[in-house]
């Protein structure tokens, strides 16, 4: 979705912060959910450190479909943790 008019009525912006492996595969994991979901994420922030990976996605979704992803998420084996939150300057789309 690359057009907030075209969103979903009930659509927040979420941000899922995850802390996980330093595997070269790591984000490439990560990514696969918002593929099977088709949820494209707004913006990406990624950074790989001697503990590990350290990745942030920022996305629209309704709640379910947020909280749906971030447990994929938590469920794979390369991640430590990972927790959903709003995104800085969320905006709710308009029935």
């Amino acid at each position: 979705m690359s057009h907030f008019a075209a969103l979903p009525a009930g659509t927040r912006l979420h941000r899922l912060h995850v802390l996980g492996a330093g595997d070269a595969n790591a984000l490439l994991r990560l990514m696969e959910p918002f593929v099977v979901h088709d949820v494209t994420p707004v913006r990406i922030v990624c950074e790989a450190m001697a503990a590990g990976l350290e990745a942030s996605f920022d996305f629209h979704a309704d709640a379910e479909l947020a909280e749906r992803l971030r447990q994929r998420i938590a469920a794979l084996v390369v991640v430590a943790s990972a927790r959903l939150m709003p995104a800085a300057g969320d905006l709710v789309a308009a029935a």
